[in-house]
């Protein structure tokens, strides 16, 4: 199964309270591990590996997933919130006191079935 959609949309602040602009310095493993609620530490939550685009103002994520349990209720849903999970940030503040992300590392991709913002970021099913 593979889904697709967005993951940060630049120069808006996220449900962290960070803002990525177009000329924060993005960088990310070849093959982005995906995992169930960012349990990383489990592999039995791990749903798949991602590859990312920038288009427009936003990340995009392309998932293939390799867990059955996950594809299931997937089947079930029309979308899922996901999100970055970031290391090795490098930030400023803006002179309104945003923190401005200068440089990070997308290390990894989190998803939930949890209705937290589905217009920042969201997957729906590309291809069964």
């Amino acid at each position: 199964m593979i889904l697709e959609g967005r993951i940060l949309i630049f120069n808006t602040r996220d449900n962290d309270g960070y803002i990525f602009t177009e000329e924060t310095k993005l960088s990310h493993p070849e093959k982005i591990p995906v995992a169930w609620n960012f349990e990383f530490d489990n592999p039995s939550l791990i749903v798949g590996t991602a590859d990312v685009h920038v288009s427009g103002n936003i990340l995009i994520a392309t998932i293939t997933t390799t867990n059955p349990i996950f594809e299931q209720m997937m089947m079930d849903r029309t979308f899922a919130w996901c999100g970055g999970y970031f290391t090795r940030c490098k930030e400023h503040q803006s002179f309104f006191g945003d923190s401005i992300i200068d440089e990070a590392v997308l290390w990894g991709i989190g998803v939930s079935a949890e209705d937290i913002d589905f217009n920042m970021s969201c997957l729906t099913v590309k291809e069964e």
